[in-house]
């Protein structure tokens, strides 16, 4: 990604959209993950991957990323 894609990725706007827009319709789309291990490509800084853990309910996740910038 360039610098302005990452920006936005990592934003606190992007962030809060996760929460109250992304994730919802997640939940609706695949009910709850209890219980589940979870793999994640492409997670950035991880703001998804707390969300699947905390939202979704999911047991455990392996988070990836290939952009050495996005480490955690």
């Amino acid at each position: 990604m360039n610098f302005f894609e990452k920006l936005i990725m990592n934003s606190p706007i992007r962030k809060i959209f996760l929460r109250k827009v992304e994730a919802p319709i997640l939940k609706d789309l695949s009910g709850s993950l209890e219980g589940m291990r979870v793999l994640e490509i492409g997670c950035a800084r991880g703001h998804s991957t707390k969300l699947v853990l905390d939202f979704l309910k999911a047991s455990s996740v392996v988070a990836i990323d290939l952009d050495p910038d996005s480490n955690l």
